[in-house]
């Protein structure tokens, strides 16, 4: 991906509608969907999204998030822990390609230095407790609608698909069950689950009329954590701000 500086801007608008359940589509129409969903997020260019993100041993991660579909987000976020009050933490965040900068409420930078930069694709920390940080990160990839889109979740075997008009602004709803060893997945999906440590994801996606997300939910049990991620997505097309911040203002790698 090339390094973004400023971006952006079209604007479309986003029309609902809802539906009686019907039964279970065609796992052929369903890919043919999820394919042109992923074309037309890439057509609307930017996206805006909420989030939340639970882990079984209470921790909490919320927020909202403005992405350049492909490129970057910008995010801020907040980690609560009541388990570990210690660890909560406030940041806000860039990230592009597989790099990240943060500013976080846990990291003082040095003098001159507004931002650290991290690597967005690192791994957890077996036996430890998550950092609010390294979550917020490694979850940064949903926060862009296209990421399951454009790395195989409409060619995963099994995808069963409803109408469902519980969410708003949602026509259809997909329920996938992701095996990483066994399914054809893309190199940055199959990184992301190294990344979190996960082998299974189950993944629930509601579409609006033109087949683009309007929300998402990913759960999994992993080596490092047991999560449930719900993300919202609105906005598409609605002019956004991301800024990757200059050399100058950025510390080293932690």
């Amino acid at each position: 991906m090339a390094r973004l500086g400023v971006v952006i801007v079209s604007v479309v608008s986003l029309v609902g509608c809802g539906g009686d359940d019907l039964p279970t589509t065609k796992d052929s129409s369903a890919t043919t969907a999820l394919r042109a969903g992923a074309e037309a997020v890439r057509s609307a260019k930017t996206v805006r999204a909420s989030f939340k993100v639970k882990l079984s041993e209470g921790g909490l991660l919320t927020g909202k998030a403005e992405t350049v579909v492909d490129l970057a987000t910008s995010f801020s976020y907040t980690f609560r822990n009541d388990m570990v009050p210690t660890s909560d933490i406030d940041g806000t965040a860039v990230a592009e390609a597989d790099r990240a900068y943060l500013r976080s409420s846990r990291w003082k930078p040095p003098a001159g230095k507004q931002w650290f930069e991290v690597g967005r694709s690192a791994g957890g920390k077996l036996d430890e407790p998550v950092q609010g940080d390294w979550l917020a990160v490694a979850m940064s990839w949903l926060w862009d609608p296209s990421f399951l889109l454009d790395q195989g979740l409409s060619e995963v075997e099994r995808i069963e698909s409803a109408v469902d008009a519980s969410v708003p602004g949602a026509t259809v709803r997909y329920d996938v069950d992701v095996f990483v060893e066994h399914e054809r997945l893309g190199q940055e999906l199959t990184a992301w689950a190294k990344q979190t440590g996960g082998s299974t994801f189950g993944v629930v996606l509601w579409t609006d009329e033109d087949n683009r997300p309007v929300r998402l939910k990913v759960k999994s049990s992993t080596a490092y954590m047991l999560f449930d991620a719900d993300v919202t997505f609105t906005d598409y097309g609605a002019p956004v701000q991301v800024i990757v911040p200059p050399a100058s203002k950025v510390a080293p790698v932690r």
